[in-house]
């Protein structure tokens, strides 16, 4: 007796490439926690306890936390879309996000200059260097990512 063949299964769907799969509901509130934790940075030096009273401490606090919160939030949004690249190679991916976060800082570092009526030449360089300290955290970051994928 031969059994009626069973129809086929459909294929499985495949998973839509991406570089990497990171939601913003976990990117975005880690990087205000980032932006936090560096932004105190700020409160443990002592020469700015000793010059200045704590109201005007806070208050410089407040402004430091919101520059870090606007980079961070910028870097996050720029590596959740990154994310959605179609990137096979661990290096592309580690180039990648190296650029996310690149862009992301210049976007999250600029921003506040472009808004501001004031800006001076001066603030337009500090400013390039944080985009430049960004940019060597974020290739050390990539490195990282790189080489844990390919262990």
């Amino acid at each position: 007796m031969v059994s009626p063949a069973l129809p086929a299964a459909p294929p499985a769907p495949t998973p839509a490439l991406r570089a990497w799969n990171m939601p913003a509901r976990i990117v975005l509130p880690g990087a205000l926690l980032v932006a936090l934790l560096i932004s105190t940075q700020y409160l443990f030096q002592p020469f700015v306890w000793r010059n200045w009273p704590v109201d005007e401490v806070l208050l410089g606090w407040f402004d430091i936390v919101r520059e870090r919160v606007v980079t961070a939030l910028a870097i996050g949004v720029a590596l959740v879309l990154a994310g959605h690249a179609p990137v096979r190679s661990a290096v592309l991916r580690a180039v990648l996000m190296a650029v996310a976060i690149a862009l992301g800082a210049a976007v999250g570092e600029l921003t506040p200059l472009l808004l501001a009526a004031d800006s001076h030449e001066h603030d337009v360089r500090r400013v390039l260097g944080h985009v430049l300290r960004w940019t060597v955290v974020g290739g050390r970051v990539a490195a990282m990512a790189y080489l844990w994928r390919r262990s």
